[in-house]
């Protein structure tokens, strides 16, 4: 007698025909199953991307920052916004 190898291989044996039966719900099952683990990927990279900032500095996660914006007023024709 032929066995499947691996357990993955016995349950789609297994679970194969029941699949093909139900071509709707498996697609379903897939769409959601791959954007659920793209989405997850997608915000571990951008998470670990966030707190890889000030990584080089010796006390880095004591670290701040802030955000300004100053206009400059003095010509009309000079609009600018300056960080």
């Amino acid at each position: 007698m032929n066995y499947p190898s691996t357990y993955a291989e016995a349950l789609l044996e297994h679970r194969y025909p029941e699949l093909i039966r139900h071509k709707l719900f498996t697609f379903i099952n897939v769409i959601g199953l791959s954007l659920g683990i793209a989405i997850f990927l997608s915000l571990t990279g951008y998470v670990n991307y966030q707190f890889s900032f000030d990584k080089f500095y010796k006390d880095g996660d004591r670290s701040t920052g802030s955000i300004t914006s100053k206009i400059n007023t003095a010509s009309p024709y000079c609009k600018a916004h300056a960080p």
